[in-house]
């Protein structure tokens, strides 16, 4: 009785194994492909990363550099414009006296 019963006990153990033996490959390929998703996660992060990382310094080195270029040069009067304004000046403030 007890060699039927041991019999018995290691064909439960085999079917156990045979169901439980796919399992495990499944699990392990899972877990093959949760690596490959981590890798391609952490590389898509680190491009994007990268790249918002130099546009940062390429805008941030053109707005150092552009206090440097004023955007709109101050032009002085040229001398015809000084002696003209300086004529209107005299002729109105001698009709005001």
């Amino acid at each position: 009785m007890i060699d039927h019963q041991d019999a018995w006990n290691c064909e439960q153990e085999l079917d156990t194994l045979a169901t439980v033996d796919p399992l495990n490959m499944q699990i392990f390929q899972l877990k093959g492909s949760v690596l490959a998703l981590e890798q391609q996660k952490s590389h898509s992060f680190r491009t994007g990363y990268d790249g918002t990382y130099i546009k940062h310094e390429t805008l941030n080195a053109r707005y150092i550099a552009s206090p440097k270029k004023p955007k709109a040069g101050i032009e002085c009067p040229g001398w015809a414009a000084l002696v003209g304004s300086a004529a209107v000046e005299v002729v109105v403030g001698a009709a005001i006296q």
